[in-house]
């Protein structure tokens, strides 16, 4: 009776360790000290720890990342009683895990997790290229881009398409195309692609929209494209357009030039040989081939291509016609070097024509150490192969150590219920056969999975599963299931990956796996197998490849030219119009180098790529791009960087557009805006002819009247006060101090009366007749005139002549005039006091003459007009603005200069006249 019990408890042992042992999740069990007290070998595998090792240790001993984190809280709440279930990114094997944790009997609990890194990454790939595909749609510039189902509803349209259409992109979504613009021509191409799954392409259809009859007639290329699932059905259309209303009138075609083709393959790096397929006499070689095998370029041009080659006549010649047949298009073969070394090439090989005459273009990339890191590669995973299949060996021998030491553990009892429990909690489906096949136990996953509660008496009613092959879609026979075989053959079968119709009628995927189960005697007496759900994984991936499939033919027949790169400039994709923009035929570009590509590429642009990449967004207006042949075009272009999920920058978008029609109409207004301009400068010249008019009416208009009112009212008096005082001073009754202050009263009387002489000649009209001026002496003068002005004002004025000055030809009343005007600006400019400091030099043959201010200054923005005729910054009843303008006029009269300079805190204006030829010194001046 005991020993029935014993032998009771132990194929109940069994039945759970070879379940646990067979599932695909990880399990593992703790006390409540949270020692280990069980580790299957799934969570042996995916924690990457030794189980043997970690038995009997805390799981945050072993663990101690995991402190203070959302695993540890989860555990805690688990053991205090509570079910848990949750997601969580394991940083230290760079894996997600979906957790489910139990409270154990007695304390403690049980977990089971299970690898979803490969969902949660297709999940996320998912997102990554619905994001990529909108910022596409909406960075494609003037394109016009929609998506719709098949009964021709809109589910995407960029901002393009949606404007175009007078809505907003959100407004589109759920219309129907042809409910907004009935067409019953269009509606029957739409249904011909829908249900052939044939694109259609259009170029230059005419379109009137109905809701937008001001728009008239417009042209347009447009390209429908079917987008398929995985079965190759037609699950919507791509329809982008791109108007050609203004191209009709503008659009060139360009040849690419064997200069350009010659350019390439002198200066590539790769190694290039031009081969006749005829006679395969090398042609031309480049000089990255004459560096790699060690032969003259013209060496080369006397070979043949058996010369280089080391296979026989037979094989060489199977090698060329699968190359002519197309059936490859490289080969990989062992060529000669001149210093007779042997390397491994890989040959790719086309047909290029120059000349009218058809040549065969080789471009050769050497893979000998590639070739040798592959083959010890090959070797390491055979010695790996070896090692894996001793450690299973050993596992065993441990497994079997385990299950021996597991007799002695004082829960026996409780691990009866402790299978119902792990059967019941398993998300993953489980079902005990018999030897027969026969079902003797089956848990709600495996039901659910299924669709109903199933019975199987015998392998053969496994018939009553309906399941294909998920590779071949080949009906799965009763004798090919896991269990079948593990109990036939005595092995593990794991991992058939099935397509089933479940009792619902609904259809999905499942990995089935099977162990055989051994009675004590080492029999089999049946199996353990586990079924895990794959529906939902392979609905992400088939939405991904959907998505990568509306991605790809969005860019490629986008009416644009648009490509994108990754990080390092290479393509990603490339839309029709860029290849046929930039004249690049049917080249591939996927993966190639953009500056392989283009090698003329000016260095701006190459900087433009570098910032997109930094994450700004670069565009130009009009750029020039002059090509390696000479041929030059006008473009538009934009730089968008595009994302990757983690937020990083994953590459740059670029999109451009020639506008090259439209430069030309701007340089024809351009050269009409230079005629205006030389007709302005003809008038200005006449202008400058009336600006002697003007000179003595602002002499008159500054103090005309001061001066004939002091001519008139003071001469006559003045000359009687004289008299008197010279009358007086004769008198020899007059002391000593009357007779001094009479002499001074006399000098003074004679200074005046030179002043009011001075200011007679100085307002005297103009004879315009050149004479030798002392500068000094002239500013002397005009200072004497504005003392009192200073005074009233509190300026201060500060001189500093030069000490022996030439003197200069000019007509001294316009040369005084000048200064007038000067030392008039800087006073009105002084509004609260100042200093203006008059300062004389000799520069070359040149006298400069510089008048400072410390006033209100000129604006950066006045600077260009203050010369100009009727320009002035004073209120109007103070200028005319005819002052600087006159006095500019008369210093280039002059041969002189005229120039100014402001700092916002003053202005300084430097006039420079230049020295008579006869020179005359004068020394400095003092008032």
């Amino acid at each position: 009776m005991v020993d029935d019990f014993v032998q009771n408890q132990t194929n109940e042992e069994q039945k759970l360790s070879t379940i646990l042992e067979s599932i695909v999740e990880g399990f593992f069990a703790c006390d409540v000290e949270w020692r280990f007290l069980y580790v299957n070998a799934e969570a042996e595998r995916v924690l990457g720890i030794n189980r043997n090792e970690v038995l009997g240790k805390s799981h945050w001993e072993v663990f101690p990342q995991t402190l203070s984190t959302q695993l540890e809280h989860e555990y805690r709440s688990a053991a205090a009683g509570k079910n848990r279930e949750f997601e969580y990114y394991c940083e230290s094997r760079d894996c997600w895990l979906h957790n489910r944790c139990f409270p154990r009997k007695g304390g403690g609990l049980s977990v089971y997790f299970q690898d979803i890194t490969s969902r949660k990454r297709a999940e996320e790939a998912l997102l990554h290229e619905r994001n990529i595909l909108q910022s596409v749609m909406n960075g494609a510039g003037n394109s016009h881009l929609a998506y719709l189902d098949r009964d021709f509803n809109f589910v995407r349209v960029n901002h393009t398409y949606a404007a175009s259409c007078d809505y907003r992109p959100e407004e589109m979504i759920g219309k129907n195309h042809f409910a907004l613009y009935p067409h019953a021509e269009n509606e029957a191409i739409f249904a011909r692609v829908r249900d052939t799954g044939e694109p259609f392409e259009a170029h230059d259809k005419p379109f009137e929209f109905p809701d937008q009859p001001e728009r008239g007639v417009t042209y347009w290329d447009w390209t429908l494209s079917p987008v398929k699932g995985e079965t190759g059905g037609v699950t919507g259309l791509v329809f982008s357009l791109f108007e050609t209303t203004s191209r009709k009138r503008a659009e060139k075609a360009l040849k690419n030039s064997e200069r350009k083709f010659r350019r390439l393959f002198e200066q590539h790096s790769a190694i290039m040989l031009l081969v006749d397929p005829l006679s395969r006499r090398i042609l031309d070689a480049n000089s990255a081939a004459s560096k790699f095998y060690g032969y003259s370029r013209n060496d080369f041009r006397e070979m043949h291509v058996e010369q280089i080659n080391c296979l026989s006549p037979d094989e060489l010649s199977a090698k060329i016609k699968q190359l002519q047949d197309q059936r490859v298009s490289r080969v990989v073969v062992p060529h000669r070097l001149a210093d007779g070394s042997i390397r491994t090439v890989e040959v790719h090989v086309s047909s290029i024509c120059i000349k009218d005459q058809f040549l065969k273009f080789a471009i050769i990339h050497d893979i000998t150490d590639r070739i040798a890191a592959e083959e010890s590669l090959r070797q390491s995973e055979v010695r790996l192969q070896a090692a894996n299949e001793e450690l299973l060996q050993k596992n065993d021998e441990l497994m079997q150590k385990a299950a021996e030491l597991a007799t002695t553990n004082t829960e026996l009892s409780n691990e009866k219920y402790l299978f119902e429990a792990v059967m019941e909690a398993l998300m993953v489906g489980v079902v005990i056969t018999d030897k027969t096949g026969c079902y003797l136990h089956v848990n709600k996953a495996y039901t659910r999975i299924w669709g109903c509660q199933m019975k199987v008496q015998n392998i053969k009613g496994y018939t009553c599963c309906k399941a294909w092959w998920a590779d071949t879609n080949a009906p799965v026979a009763p004798h090919e299931w896991a269990s079948a075989i593990a109990v036939r053959e005595r092995r593990p079968v794991l991992g058939q990956v099935m397509r089933i119709q479940k009792f619902d009628g609904t259809e999905g995927f499942i990995v089935n796996s099977a162990s055989p189960v051994y009675d004590t005697k080492g029999d089999v007496v049946g199996s353990a197998v586990a079924v895990q759900d794959l529906t939902e994984l392979k609905l992400v991936e088939k939405a991904l490849y959907e998505s990568e499939q509306r991605l790809r033919l969005f860019i490629e027949h986008a009416p644009v030219a648009l490509a994108m790169f990754d990080r390092e400039m290479r393509y990603l994709s490339a839309s029709r119009r860029w290849s046929k923009d930039f004249m690049l035929g049917d080249r591939k570009l996927f993966g190639a180098f953009h500056y392989e590509v283009f090698p003329d590429l000016p260095e701006r642009w190459k900087e433009a790529h570098r910032r997109g990449l930094a994450g700004e967004v670069v565009r130009e207006e009009a750029d020039l791009y002059e090509r390696a042949d000479e041929s030059c075009k006008w473009v538009r272009w934009e730089i968008h960087p595009w994302y990757s999920l983690s937020g990083d920058i994953g590459g740059i978008v670029i999109f451009t557009e020639d506008i090259t029609e439209r430069k030309q109409q701007e340089m024809q207004l351009q050269t009409l805006n230079e005629d205006l301009e030389q007709r302005v400068k003809e008038r200005t010249r006449e202008l400058i002819e009336t600006q002697h008019q003007y000179l003595h009416a602002e002499k008159l208009s500054a103090i005309g009247k001061l001066s004939a009112s002091i001519a008139h009212e003071l001469n006559n008096p003045l000359q009687s006060v004289l008299t008197i005082l010279k009358s007086l001073s004769g008198k020899t009754i007059l002391k000593e101090m009357d007779l001094k202050f009479i002499e001074m009263a006399i000098g003074e009387g004679n200074r005046i009366k030179g002043l009011i002489r001075s200011l007679q000649d100085f307002y005297r009209p103009s004879s315009r007749r050149k004479s030798l001026l002392n500068v000094n002496s002239t500013l002397d003068l005009l200072l004497l005139l504005h003392k009192s002005d200073f005074k009233n004002k509190r300026i201060q004025v500060e001189r500093d002549y030069a000490e022996r000055l030439p003197m200069i030809t000019a007509v001294a009343d316009q040369i005084k005039q000048v200064f007038l005007n000067l030392l008039t600006n800087a006073t009105e400019a002084c509004l609260q006091g100042g200093t203006i400091t008059i300062s004389t030099r000799q520069e070359g043959d040149k006298v400069a003459v510089a008048i400072k201010d410390t006033g209100v200054g000129i604006k950066p923005e006045q600077m260009d007009h203050i010369f100009r005729p009727f320009y002035t910054t004073k209120p109007e009843v103070k200028g005319t603005g005819l002052g600087l303008s006159i006095s500019y006029g008369i210093v280039k009269n002059h041969g002189g200069e005229i120039l100014v300079t402001s700092n916002g805190g003053g202005a300084t204006f430097i006039v420079l006249l230049p020295i008579s030829e006869d020179t005359v010194f004068v020394e400095d001046s003092v008032m």
